[in-house]
């Protein structure tokens, strides 16, 4: 099944950046994201993609990228 990668960054937090994946809209996704999160600012979509099995792109992102979790 086909769904959406993303990234997202809060716009006036440089240290908060979101990858996760959603069967629809992305940009929907994080504004819920924005407004659950209490953080000042607005998020915005840095990129996105539409693949196949987004749940595994999504989780393998995340363990290439752990090494700059903080």
């Amino acid at each position: 099944m086909k769904g959406w990668v993303y990234v997202a960054i809060m716009n006036k937090v440089d240290s908060i950046v979101k990858v996760g994946c959603a069967m629809s809209d992305p940009i929907a996704v994080i504004n819920e994201w924005a407004d659950d999160a209490g953080i000042a600012g607005s998020a915005e979509l840095a990129y996105a993609v539409l693949v196949e099995n987004p749940l595994r792109v999504e989780i393998d992102a995340f363990h290439k990228l752990s090494e700059f979790n903080t």
